[in-house]
């Protein structure tokens, strides 16, 4: 079964997709820019979804395989959990939807395969910040590169933007499940 997450981001994508359709061919009749600027907002939007929905898949089928083990990156720094303290990201990481909320679970799963989950997750939206910025490449398909890159660029940062929310909530839950993990070793 879907959770919200997955049916709310499956119908944006399809949404502004018809939309960003719709614009085109309204653009390729009346000419005018707005309908120009608005065909490739709701079509930078398509493709941050789709790309979004690629990458989850990609992981999610494991064709991708991702292990923190031994993984420098996987290891989070006292210092940037201070960072997070500062940011009260224990206050607001709750609010943030959960794509798959049964990767999680910890009454389905060990607290070592939520935390390879957590770390697949976190690449997974490292990928998507990478990606964000892939779509500047559109800007040059068009026919005033020059006007549309400003709109490609502030859709890729909004979207990278809210991607490092997700990396920072992935890195600081696993911090501190890895951290109960060793407790809970060190007293049975």
């Amino acid at each position: 079964m879907k959770s919200l997450t997955e049916k709310v981001i499956l119908t944006l994508t399809t949404l502004s997709g018809i939309i960003a359709l719709a614009l085109i061919f309204l653009y390729r009749v009346e000419d005018k820019d707005l309908f120009f600027t608005l065909a490739i907002t709701f079509g930078t939007i398509t493709y941050h979804f789709t790309v979004r929905l690629l990458i989850g898949w990609l992981l999610e089928t494991r064709r991708i395989k991702v292990t923190a083990s031994g993984s420098r990156w996987a290891e989070v720094t006292p210092v940037e959990m201070k960072f997070y303290e500062i940011i009260k990201i224990k206050k607001w990481k709750g609010k943030l939807p959960t794509y798959i909320p049964d990767h999680f679970n910890l009454h389905k799963h060990t607290a070592e395969e939520v935390m390879e989950n957590m770390y697949i997750a976190e690449v997974g939206h490292g990928l998507m910040i990478a990606a964000s910025y892939c779509s500047l490449f559109f800007c040059f398909f068009t026919t005033n590169w020059r006007m549309s890159f400003w709109i490609f660029w502030i859709t890729a940062f909004i979207a990278s933007l809210g991607e490092v929310a997700f990396v920072m909530v992935q890195r600081f839950n696993r911090q501190r499940m890895r951290k109960a993990l060793q407790r809970h070793r060190k007293a049975s």
